[in-house]
Protein backbone atom coordinates (compact mmCIF):
# COMPACT_ATOMS: atom_id res chain seq x y z
CA UNK A 1 0.00 0.00 0.00
CA UNK A 2 3.02 2.28 0.46
CA UNK A 3 4.27 1.96 -3.12
CA UNK A 4 7.93 2.78 -2.42
CA UNK A 5 10.76 0.58 -1.23
CA UNK A 6 13.20 3.18 0.10
CA UNK A 7 13.21 6.61 1.64
CA UNK A 8 15.31 7.89 -1.24
CA UNK A 9 12.51 7.03 -3.68
CA UNK A 10 10.03 8.93 -1.52
CA UNK A 11 12.34 11.95 -1.30
CA UNK A 12 12.85 11.88 -5.07
CA UNK A 13 9.07 11.81 -5.72
CA UNK A 14 8.51 14.71 -3.27
CA UNK A 15 11.22 16.73 -5.07
CA UNK A 16 9.59 16.02 -8.46
CA UNK A 17 6.19 17.19 -7.23
CA UNK A 18 7.63 20.34 -5.63
CA UNK A 19 9.55 21.12 -8.83
CA UNK A 20 6.35 20.67 -10.87
CA UNK A 21 4.43 22.96 -8.52
CA UNK A 22 7.06 25.68 -8.61
CA UNK A 23 7.76 25.66 -12.37
CA UNK A 24 4.45 24.76 -13.96
CA UNK A 25 1.05 26.42 -13.95
CA UNK A 26 -1.26 23.76 -12.52
CA UNK A 27 -5.05 24.00 -12.07
CA UNK A 28 -6.15 24.39 -8.47
CA UNK A 29 -7.81 20.95 -8.30
CA UNK A 30 -4.67 19.20 -9.52
CA UNK A 31 -2.48 21.30 -7.21
CA UNK A 32 -4.56 20.14 -4.25
CA UNK A 33 -4.07 16.51 -5.35
CA UNK A 34 -0.31 17.01 -5.59
CA UNK A 35 -0.12 18.65 -2.15
CA UNK A 36 -2.16 15.76 -0.70
CA UNK A 37 0.26 13.29 -2.32
CA UNK A 38 3.24 15.09 -0.73
CA UNK A 39 1.57 14.88 2.69
CA UNK A 40 0.84 11.16 2.20
CA UNK A 41 4.45 10.52 1.16
CA UNK A 42 5.76 12.32 4.24
CA UNK A 43 3.47 10.22 6.44
CA UNK A 44 4.63 6.99 4.77
CA UNK A 45 8.39 7.72 5.04
CA UNK A 46 8.67 6.28 8.62
CA UNK A 47 6.66 3.22 7.57
CA UNK A 48 9.11 2.49 4.76
CA UNK A 49 12.10 2.74 7.10
CA UNK A 50 10.37 0.42 9.60
CA UNK A 51 9.56 -2.05 6.83
CA UNK A 52 13.17 -2.04 5.59
CA UNK A 53 14.43 -2.60 9.15
CA UNK A 54 12.03 -5.51 9.64
CA UNK A 55 13.06 -7.09 6.32
CA UNK A 56 16.73 -6.77 7.25
CA UNK A 57 16.06 -8.31 10.65
CA UNK A 58 14.09 -11.16 9.10
CA UNK A 59 16.73 -11.91 6.50
CA UNK A 60 19.42 -11.92 9.19
CA UNK A 61 17.52 -14.25 11.51
CA UNK A 62 15.73 -16.14 8.75
CA UNK A 63 18.87 -17.99 7.72
CA UNK A 64 19.09 -19.46 11.24
CA UNK A 65 15.71 -21.19 10.82
CA UNK A 66 15.48 -24.20 8.62
CA UNK A 67 12.42 -26.01 7.36
CA UNK A 68 12.96 -28.82 9.85
CA UNK A 69 13.12 -26.35 12.75
CA UNK A 70 9.83 -24.75 11.70
CA UNK A 71 8.18 -28.17 11.33
CA UNK A 72 9.53 -29.19 14.73
CA UNK A 73 8.13 -26.06 16.32
CA UNK A 74 4.81 -26.66 14.62
CA UNK A 75 4.67 -30.23 15.92
CA UNK A 76 5.52 -29.01 19.43
CA UNK A 77 2.77 -26.36 19.28
CA UNK A 78 0.26 -28.95 18.00
CA UNK A 79 1.26 -31.23 20.86
CA UNK A 80 0.65 -28.44 23.36
CA UNK A 81 -2.73 -27.73 21.75
CA UNK A 82 -3.64 -31.40 22.12
CA UNK A 83 -2.77 -31.31 25.82
CA UNK A 84 -4.83 -28.15 26.32
CA UNK A 85 -7.80 -29.66 24.47
CA UNK A 86 -7.66 -32.75 26.73
CA UNK A 87 -7.55 -30.49 29.81
CA UNK A 88 -10.54 -28.59 28.47
CA UNK A 89 -12.48 -31.84 27.97
CA UNK A 90 -11.64 -32.91 31.53
CA UNK A 91 -12.82 -29.56 32.90
CA UNK A 92 -16.06 -29.76 30.90
CA UNK A 93 -16.71 -33.27 32.24
CA UNK A 94 -16.03 -32.05 35.77
CA UNK A 95 -18.42 -29.12 35.27
CA UNK A 96 -21.12 -31.47 33.96
CA UNK A 97 -20.68 -33.72 37.00
CA UNK A 98 -20.99 -30.72 39.33
CA UNK A 99 -24.09 -29.56 37.50
CA UNK A 100 -25.73 -32.96 37.87
CA UNK A 101 -24.74 -33.10 41.54
CA UNK A 102 -26.27 -29.68 42.11
CA UNK A 103 -29.44 -30.75 40.33
CA UNK A 104 -29.64 -33.81 42.58
CA UNK A 105 -29.27 -31.61 45.66
CA UNK A 106 -32.00 -29.31 44.39
CA UNK A 107 -34.38 -32.21 43.76
CA UNK A 108 -36.99 -31.29 46.40
CA UNK A 109 -36.53 -27.60 45.66
CA UNK A 110 -37.32 -28.24 42.01
CA UNK A 111 -40.70 -29.63 43.05
CA UNK A 112 -41.43 -26.35 44.87
CA UNK A 113 -40.31 -24.37 41.86
CA UNK A 114 -42.60 -26.41 39.62
CA UNK A 115 -45.49 -25.95 42.07
CA UNK A 116 -44.87 -22.20 42.15
CA UNK A 117 -44.89 -22.06 38.35
CA UNK A 118 -48.17 -23.97 38.26
CA UNK A 119 -49.69 -21.61 40.82
CA UNK A 120 -48.49 -18.62 38.80
CA UNK A 121 -50.17 -20.09 35.72
CA UNK A 122 -53.40 -20.58 37.69
CA UNK A 123 -53.20 -17.00 38.97
CA UNK A 124 -52.69 -15.68 35.45
CA UNK A 125 -55.71 -17.70 34.28
CA UNK A 126 -57.86 -16.25 37.10
CA UNK A 127 -56.66 -12.74 36.31
CA UNK A 128 -57.58 -13.26 32.68
CA UNK A 129 -61.02 -14.58 33.68
CA UNK A 130 -61.53 -11.58 36.01
CA UNK A 131 -60.58 -9.17 33.24
CA UNK A 132 -63.02 -10.85 30.85
CA UNK A 133 -65.82 -10.64 33.44
CA UNK A 134 -64.98 -6.98 34.09
CA UNK A 135 -65.05 -6.25 30.36
CA UNK A 136 -68.42 -8.03 29.99
CA UNK A 137 -69.82 -6.07 32.93
CA UNK A 138 -68.52 -2.82 31.51
CA UNK A 139 -70.08 -3.61 28.12
CA UNK A 140 -73.46 -4.45 29.70
CA UNK A 141 -73.26 -1.33 31.84
CA UNK A 142 -72.60 0.77 28.74
CA UNK A 143 -75.54 -0.89 26.99
CA UNK A 144 -77.75 -0.09 30.01
CA UNK A 145 -76.64 3.56 30.02
CA UNK A 146 -77.32 3.77 26.27
CA UNK A 147 -80.81 2.31 26.87
CA UNK A 148 -81.42 4.84 29.67
CA UNK A 149 -80.34 7.68 27.34
CA UNK A 150 -82.77 6.44 24.70
CA UNK A 151 -85.61 6.31 27.27
CA UNK A 152 -84.83 9.84 28.45
CA UNK A 153 -84.74 11.03 24.84
CA UNK A 154 -88.14 9.42 24.13
CA UNK A 155 -89.61 10.93 27.32
CA UNK A 156 -88.16 14.33 26.52
CA UNK A 157 -89.57 14.16 22.98
CA UNK A 158 -93.01 13.16 24.31
CA UNK A 159 -92.91 15.95 26.93
CA UNK A 160 -91.91 18.46 24.24
CA UNK A 161 -94.81 17.33 22.03
CA UNK A 162 -97.26 17.60 24.96
CA UNK A 163 -95.86 21.05 25.86
CA UNK A 164 -96.24 22.14 22.25
CA UNK A 165 -99.83 20.82 22.15
CA UNK A 166 -100.70 22.65 25.41
CA UNK A 167 -99.07 25.81 24.06
CA UNK A 168 -101.17 25.58 20.87
CA UNK A 169 -104.31 24.95 22.91
CA UNK A 170 -103.50 27.95 25.14
CA UNK A 171 -102.90 30.16 22.14
CA UNK A 172 -106.18 29.02 20.59
CA UNK A 173 -108.10 29.88 23.80
CA UNK A 174 -106.39 33.28 23.90
CA UNK A 175 -107.47 33.97 20.34
CA UNK A 176 -111.05 32.94 21.12
CA UNK A 177 -111.11 35.31 24.09
CA UNK A 178 -109.86 38.14 21.91
CA UNK A 179 -112.55 37.37 19.32
CA UNK A 180 -115.23 37.40 22.04
CA UNK A 181 -113.93 40.74 23.30
CA UNK A 182 -114.24 42.15 19.82
CA UNK A 183 -117.83 40.93 19.57
CA UNK A 184 -118.68 42.68 22.78
CA UNK A 185 -119.75 46.29 22.31
CA UNK A 186 -118.74 48.55 25.11
CA UNK A 187 -121.53 51.07 24.73
CA UNK A 188 -124.46 48.64 24.62
CA UNK A 189 -125.39 49.50 28.19
CA UNK A 190 -125.78 53.18 27.34
CA UNK A 191 -128.21 52.64 24.58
Amino acid sequence: SIGFTSEADIDQRIAEIEYTLSTTSVPLREEKKLVAEIQALKRNRPKVSKLNAMEANLSASGSAFSKEDVQGQRAHINEQFGILIEEKKALLAKREALTQERAAQRGPVQEFIDAREKLNQDIQAKIKERNELRDDFKQKENEYYAYQRELRAVRAKKAAEEREARQKEYELKQKQKEVEKLDEQPHVAEI
